[in-house]
């Protein structure tokens, strides 16, 4: 899994990727988003979690 930080500084990950992970098509992952039924949180390691 490689998650990239877009123009904005939010992190981006390959929805085809994620969605394979959850033995799901990409168009039926973002329809999921759209409806809030599918969320993140990513948080940067500090201290000894840093680069984790």
């Amino acid at each position: 899994m490689r998650l990239e930080l877009d123009q904005t500084g939010d992190f981006v990950l390959d929805p085809a990727f994620l969605a394979a992970r959850l033995s799901m098509e990409a168009n039926e992952l973002r329809r999921r988003m759209r409806l809030g039924l599918v969320t993140s949180l990513v948080e940067r390691g500090a201290d000894s979690d840093k680069g984790c």
